[in-house]
């Protein structure tokens, strides 16, 4: 990826520079598992043409982010190494709306669980050794009915915080997914899944692809 990166920079770095708009893409390239990385010719990259373009590469997808016009954008599209080019998509949280006239208790006041009759299956499977990764605003590590549910996280906005919640949007979707049956607050859908908290949203909702 990263000598496909080199090459489609430096076909960038061909075309004049102008006064366009331009915006942020998502550029995803076509696996090609044969080509060997030359890091030492992104290093240069990154200082004049990378840096021009702010280039973010994602270490587990075969794709990259840049600031890029529409141009650029239609001339990389061109590319047999690259798959697709997509603006990039500000993502936003729903509000979170809680029915207010619900029944005391832990299954009554989970009222989308008993909806989806995920009790039917609960003889069967509550969701043990079943991981399931929350890409939310995070969720509040603390939580009386998650703690024990949460198996780790990251937070992908600042990777030197934890992925603790400050929007309670992941907290809730969390909750829906697997909050403990534990005779508090409300039940998950998947009571024994192992949840992971990443934070993409931040304190008010908002992200990006």
């Amino acid at each position: 990826m990263i000598r496909r990166l080199a090459l489609l920079l430096a076909l960038l770095a061909s075309l004049p520079l102008c006064a366009e708009e331009t915006q942020r893409y998502m550029v995803t390239l076509r696996s090609r598992p044969d080509v060997t990385p030359a890091m030492p010719h992104v290093r240069v990259l990154e200082r004049d043409e990378a840096a021009r373009h702010g280039v973010r590469m994602f270490r587990h997808v075969d794709a990259f982010a840049a600031t890029l016009t529409a141009a650029e954008a239609a001339e990389l599209h061109r590319s047999a190494d690259v798959e697709g080019v997509a603006p990039v998509v500000e993502r936003t949280a729903q509000e979170v709306v809680s029915p207010t006239d619900l029944p005391q208790g832990e299954l009554a006041s989970s009222w989308g669980v008993v909806a989806v009759h995920a009790p039917d299956v609960w003889p069967i499977t509550r969701g043990e050794n079943v991981n399931v990764a929350v890409l939310d605003t995070g969720i509040e590590l603390e939580h009386p009915d998650l703690r024990e549910a949460i198996a780790g996280g990251t937070n992908v906005l600042d990777p030197t915080k934890s992925p603790q919640d400050d929007n309670k949007h992941g907290t809730h979707v969390a909750g829906i997914v697997g909050a403990r049956a534990n005779g508090f607050g409300v039940v998950g859908v998947a009571p024994a899944v192992k949840l992971w908290a990443v934070k993409v949203l931040d304190a008010q909702g908002k992200g990006s692809d």
